[in-house]
């Protein structure tokens, strides 16, 4: 199903790459675009949703795309997020380095905060192995072999017979529900009673140390750190308070039993949802090892 669809052509001139910035974002992740071509940007984007998988293929010409520092958060939308650029040379920086949640009570690991700070960790090497093989081999095909294997506008062809053969079986889903009570516990959580006295532990600790912020978001979330694309010194001993401070207080621990106990208490108070969710993982996951067993 088509989720989201553009085409900045049809828009006036000085919105284009803005406009197709924020649907990027809203595809990928929250990235800053650049580009000799900004003054006339034609590009476009589509969003498929595959259920549980978002497929998202542009057009564009060359320009580099690269995710702000976020403040951690829910971890993401719970979704993979494959993105296909058929024209040009996009590079995302930093795009899915970390494992989705690996930053959901903030940065928890010093050799990180040591190298990184709040800043969000480069692609592993062998992930960006696996993309520029990927980019060099898509652009080593002939354009009839492309309009082929993906169609016109990059989710037809082969491409499209492909996926539908795949998901024949698997029952319809509402990954929404999922994603929206991930992002319901997680910011209950923070209201926690116990939760609340952790932070205000953790805040005391920092305070010690010559930083004051009443929870952890608020040192990640600091607005100083967004303003350079590498981590600052003073940002990277805040990033190192923070993670001492946690170790030392608790806070993982009391944080993530509470996310926890309201994620076990949410699925209780909606098992029909659950299932089906497990359902399609089934399916799709039968399907997928159907085709794997089956290759030469």
């Amino acid at each position: 199903m088509i989720v989201e669809e553009l085409r900045t052509e049809l828009l006036p001139r000085s919105e284009r790459l803005t406009t197709w910035q924020r649907h990027l974002s809203h595809a990928l992740a929250p990235v800053d675009v650049r580009t000799p071509h900004a003054p006339d940007f034609l590009a476009s984007l589509r969003l498929v949703d595959l259920g549980g998988v978002r497929v998202a293929t542009t057009t564009s010409p060359p320009l580099e795309a690269r995710q702000r520092t976020t403040a951690g958060g829910p971890g993401g939308s719970g979704y993979y997020a494959l993105v296909l650029n058929r024209r040009g040379n996009v590079v995302v920086a930093n795009g899915k380095a970390d494992p989705p949640y690996r930053r959901r009570y903030g940065v928890i690991e010093d050799p990180v905060a040591r190298r990184f700070g709040y800043h969000t960790p480069p692609d592993p090497s062998a992930e960006v192995r696996f993309t520029t093989a990927q980019e060099e081999r898509a652009e080593s095909l002939d354009e009839d072999v492309l309009l082929a294997a993906y169609g016109r506008d990059g989710t037809e062809g082969c491409w499209q017979q492909a996926h539908e053969k795949l998901l024949e079986d698997v029952p319809e889903s509402d990954y929404g529900v999922m994603n929206g009570y991930a992002k319901k516990a997680y910011e209950a959580s923070q209201r926690d009673g116990e939760v609340l006295k952790v932070f205000r532990t953790w805040s005391a600790c920092m305070e010690k140390g010559g930083f004051r912020y009443s929870t952890p978001m608020a040192a990640a979330g600091d607005p100083d750190w967004a303003r350079s694309p590498k981590p600052s010194a003073r940002e990277i001993e805040t990033a190192r308070a923070d993670v001492r401070c946690k170790e030392e207080t608790g806070v993982v621990d009391v944080w993530s039993a509470a996310d926890t106990r309201i994620q076990r208490g949410l699925i209780k108070a909606d098992p029909m949802s659950f299932r089906a969710l497990k359902a399609t993982k089934d399916v799709r996951l039968t399907a997928a090892r159907r085709v794997l067993d089956t290759r030469d």
